[in-house]
């Protein structure tokens, strides 16, 4: 049992990133910023998960760059750094067992 969970943990963290993602994303919906709802539902379905985790990683270190320069507060500034962190760690774990790019009708780009 304790294997079957470890072994599915990569996938459970991507999913809980891409979550992340996705509420960020739905409080920009009103302007432009469609990026983030594109990597939150490709880290989400496990679809070109390394190449999202990068994108998302760029926009994580973005929001950490500005909020390290702009706001005053050390406490809320962690959050910033920690999704750099969470990023990275997308990137490095890859999609995990449970993904649709396990599946041998995604495309090679998609895996």
């Amino acid at each position: 049992m304790l294997a079957k969970i470890s072994a599915a943990w990569p996938s459970v963290f991507r999913i809980t990133v891409g979550t992340f993602w996705l509420y960020f994303a739905s409080t920009k919906w009103r302007s432009v910023d469609w990026l983030q709802g594109l990597v939150a539902v490709l880290l989400i379905l496990g679809l070109a998960t390394r190449w999202a985790g990068i994108l998302g990683l760029l926009l994580a270190l973005n929001l950490a760059l500005v909020v390290a320069f702009e706001v005053g507060d050390p406490g809320f500034r962690w959050l910033y750094y920690l999704s750099v962190l969470v990023n990275a760690q997308v990137i490095v774990s890859g999609p995990g067992p449970l993904a649709l790019a396990r599946f041998s009708w995604a495309p090679t780009y998609l895996r």
